[in-house]
């Protein structure tokens, strides 16, 4: 903010930033920075965007009722695109949550979305794999990742490591192979 001097660029910014952050490992200070984001000064679409971020640093920290409030906070609907990010965050806290079946309607009404946007893709996928993983069908759900790996690399698995999910061991064994010397 000291840098811009404008508290509307220093919140955009913070938006922009705090999605890596938290796939970094640093899920924490992204939402100290968030949470020093009024909600006021942004437009609904914006603040949307903010409680999906904050949701995915609590989902990271495994701290689910909190990432469900944050959810809650989300206006919604807002834009097609940010609403596709907020329904596929509900999705991933239903998976980890033991709700299969509602993640996959989420998942299916997201679809189209999801093939025309690759970080959302990347976010679609996470949350199949982990679907298909918690109805015992291992198969699938390292079909699903092995895919994803081949298309985004081993950082595309980082959304599976983190939060802990039912498909984490298969992508903690797929990440062990790829990187594995022959």
């Amino acid at each position: 903010r000291a840098a811009t001097r404008d508290p509307r660029q220093h919140a955009l910014l913070t938006l922009f930033a705090a999605g890596p952050l938290t796939r970094h490992g640093l899920g924490a200070r992204a939402r100290g920075h968030l949470d020093r984001v009024p909600s006021e000064g942004l437009a609904p679409f914006e603040q949307a965007l903010r409680a999906q971020l904050r949701a995915m640093t609590f989902l990271q920290d495994g701290a689910l009722e909190e990432a469900t409030l944050a959810l809650d906070e989300a206006p919604y609907p807002t834009t097609p695109a940010v609403d596709a990010w907020i329904d596929l965050t509900r999705a991933l806290h239903h998976v980890l949550c033991g709700g299969v079946d509602p993640a996959r309607a989420l998942l299916a009404a997201r679809t189209d979305e999801a093939q025309q946007d690759p970080a959302l893709r990347v976010h679609h996928d996470t949350v199949a794999a982990h679907a298909l993983a918690a109805e015992d069908d291992e198969a699938g759900a390292r079909e699903l990742l092995s895919a994803l790996l081949a298309r985004s690399g081993v950082g595309g698995l980082a959304l599976v490591l983190r939060p802990v999910g039912p498909a984490t061991d298969l992508a903690r064994a797929l990440v062990a192979t790829h990187i594995a010397p022959p």
